[in-house]
């Protein structure tokens, strides 16, 4: 009697979808054949203010240590002093406090694609959102980049509900990029106690409504717990997430890895 066979497409003016398989008068296997994916690590840092320019060193040697592919950085003081001192490449004009580093032997950069705005400030400093998007080398796969700090309770942030609009903020400015459908990642400082009983949710709880997931969470000790985190698209799955050391900061360096199937 004839079995079920599986055969991989090896003609590529043929448009096969995957799995492909051919039905037996037996039974029937749903089994899909492996494919094909990539796997890139990120991370998030806030590298305390206080630590400019005494410990750029020590920051830079933390990313170098992690060795993701993008790192979105907060409280940043002195981005090209931190770019020398990691050997990361630095983001053009993606404005103050909120750099994005990367590694540009795992990633390209995209000419023009980056940017910042500013969103509610607290009292302590500017807030921005920053973004770029990349390519991941030995692919035709782009994906989009945030990084973020998010505010206190004062100032034009007095509001509980500012978290829930800044993420609004943002998922309409991914649309706006012409990005809603592209993988993209999200990280950053998130405050999240500042939201704590707000009617209209919080950022993350927002992002969740936008299609977006948790990757991964601070846990501290060293460093703050709950306040750095790592979101990403439906496009993602991950794993390996972890603390990676402070570097010398108040926080904890965060990573993740993501994998994205094509």
């Amino acid at each position: 009697m004839p079995l079920l066979h599986f055969f991989t497409n090896t003609n590529p003016s043929l448009d096969f979808p995957a799995p492909l398989y051919t039905v037996s008068h037996d039974f029937l296997s749903t089994k899909e054949l492996p494919r094909e994916g990539v796997t890139i690590k990120v991370m998030s840092y806030n590298t305390e203010y206080r630590g400019y320019p005494s410990r750029v060193g020590r920051y830079g040697a933390k990313i170098q240590e992690v060795d993701a592919a993008v790192v979105g950085t907060q409280e940043n003081q002195d981005r090209d002093a931190l770019a020398s001192a990691s050997g990361y490449h630095v983001v053009p004009a993606s404005g103050n406090q909120n750099p994005i580093y990367y590694n540009p032997a795992k990633v390209s950069f995209v000419d023009n694609s980056n940017g910042w705005m500013d969103i509610p400030r607290d009292n302590y400093a500017q807030r921005t959102i920053t973004w770029a998007k990349f390519k991941i080398k030995g692919t035709n796969t782009d994906f989009y980049f945030f990084n973020t700090h998010l505010p206190h309770n004062h100032n034009q942030a007095s509001s509980r509900n500012t978290h829930a609009r800044i993420a609004r903020m943002l998922l309409s400015k991914r649309e706006e990029l012409g990005s809603a459908n592209m993988p993209t990642v999200i990280v950053g400082d998130c405050n999240p106690f500042a939201s704590n009983g707000a009617s209209e949710g919080s950022f993350e709880s927002n992002l969740e409504a936008g299609g977006f997931k948790k990757a991964y969470q601070a846990q501290g000790n060293p460093g703050y717990s709950g306040l750095d985190k790592i979101f990403v698209s439906s496009h993602w799955t991950w794993s390996n997430g972890a603390d990676q050391g402070t570097g010398s900061s108040d926080h904890p360096a965060i990573a993740v890895e993501l994998h994205l199937w094509m």
